[in-house]
């Protein structure tokens, strides 16, 4: 028979209860885990697991003391507790890393020559595309071969063509899908391997095993001048940028991504100096990275603070906002390399999910982060924003993108109750409206 000593089981009340606090906290929500989080959680899961088993075949309901008795079952109840919460987040992530099973909804929206244009992935991992001429009333396109198996990151119109990029969620390949009209998609090669730059710098051999083997997940697309720049990462563990003149034809760009960093890229926007690309490095601190043609990236010291990113850009001008725990903080720059921090007080308590440029200059949209309910802010500057709207919702609403339309807005994102994708009208009055989709082909999750 298994015996341990009782203070055996106060030292198993410390990790226990880290464990525990780490859940509560969110460290082990799998949105703050690279590639390496599921080794890492597996590892801790048959550890407590293997605690779990020899606490309860030592039977601490035998000790005789009764203090030493409620140590030992306690020590015992939450070491079988942190085993459980371990081995919940090592099979989510996993879950995550091999299947991609993150909730998306409505991924992005667009203006395009005969109206809208919003692209999501639907709950059989394909591309959901739905084009509207007004805003009100939205059909889905077809679904065919190429929209098959994709998880959507971005959409973005280009010269004629409207552009979407992902990854395709059995291969893991980068995938870029074209239409001229919104209803015939058209699948790009692969083009997610080719990380040769043509400046003709060398890869070591480590480089180019890791390159081979990555799974790279484009995150954000942008174009201006015939130019286009699409920004992504593989899984918050390199970065890597790549340029196109043609959206067929794609060249990764210097610098060549760095593995085991933790860098992420999350947004990219184009100005009239080119383009600004945001994102994190791996402590989770603000990077800026700024390019004239794409080819060739410089990280700035841009100095910001907070977490997540969304950046938008005019001609003149890039404003970006930062989340952080009080609130979203605003900077701007209109050189791309000296920039002003604004301080906003309709920011505070509130997360900003998206950023806009109109043609009054920005609007953003975020919730409350109490609450929940879902808040419009305008300003013609990037320094100084107003409400614009306020609108009582609720705190399982996701909003993922939002695009000017005429005198209105147009929002789109993620329903989590209804597990249905998002959207909404806010009129020139501010009035939220949502429009109703049909849920037999709305199911996003």
């Amino acid at each position: 028979m298994i015996r341990f000593k009782w203070y055996v089981w106060l030292l198993a009340l410390v990790p226990g209860l880290a464990v525990i606090v780490a859940a509560l906290t969110g460290i082990l929500d799998s949105n703050f885990l690279d590639t390496r989080a599921s080794v890492i959680l597996s590892g801790l899961a048959l550890t407590f697991g293997a605690l779990a088993v020899l606490g309860v075949l030592s039977r601490p309901w035998r000790v005789t003391s009764l203090w030493q008795r409620i140590v030992a079952i306690g020590g015992t109840a939450l070491t079988v507790l942190a085993a459980v919460v371990v081995a919940s987040a090592a099979f989510g992530t996993i879950q995550e890393e091999l299947f991609g099973t993150t909730v998306q909804g409505v991924r992005g929206v667009a203006l395009f020559d005969t109206g809208l244009i919003a692209v999501g992935t639907d709950d059989a991992g394909h591309v959901a595309v739905w084009v509207s001429p007004d805003g009100e009333s939205w059909d889905r396109a077809d679904h065919s071969e190429a929209l098959g198996g994709v998880d959507v990151s971005d959409v973005t119109v280009f010269g004629e063509q409207i552009l979407v990029v992902g990854q395709g969620t059995d291969t893991g390949e980068d995938v870029v899908l074209t239409s001229s009209d919104g209803w015939v998609w058209n699948r790009s090669p692969v083009f997610g391997d080719n990380l040769n730059p043509e400046s003709g710098i060398e890869m070591t051999r480590l480089l180019e095993d890791l390159a081979d083997n990555a799974a790279w997940q484009p995150r954000a697309i942008a174009n201006t001048n015939g130019l286009l720049a699409m920004v992504g990462d593989t899984y918050g563990n390199a970065v890597v940028f790549w340029q196109s003149t043609d959206a067929v034809t794609w060249t990764v760009a210097d610098p060549l991504p760095v593995f085991d960093r933790g860098d992420e890229i999350v947004d990219v926007v184009a100005w009239k100096g080119g383009f600004v690309a945001v994102g994190s490095d791996g402590a989770g601190g603000p990077q800026v990275w700024i390019s004239e043609a794409a080819t060739a990236w410089t990280l700035q010291d841009a100095q910001l603070d907070g977490q997540s990113l969304v950046a938008a850009a005019t001609e003149d001008a890039v404003v970006v906002i930062a989340n952080a725990g009080s609130g979203a903080t605003v900077s701007a720059t209109t050189d791309g390399v000296s920039w002003t921090h604004h301080d906003s007080d309709v920011f505070l308590g509130h997360r900003v999910d998206a950023i806009v440029s109109s043609p009054a200059g920005f609007a953003a949209v975020g919730a409350d982060t109490s609450t929940g309910d879902i808040s419009l802010w305008t300003s013609s500057d990037g320094a100084a924003w107003t409400v614009f709207s306020h609108h009582a919702e609720s705190a399982d609403i996701e909003i993922h993108d939002i695009v000017p339309f005429g005198t209105s807005f147009v929002a789109v994102g993620y329903d989590e109750v209804s597990h249905t994708a998002a959207l909404w009208i806010v009129n020139d009055r501010s009035t939220w409206r949502r429009i109703v989709l049909d849920p037999v082909v709305a199911t996003l999750e």
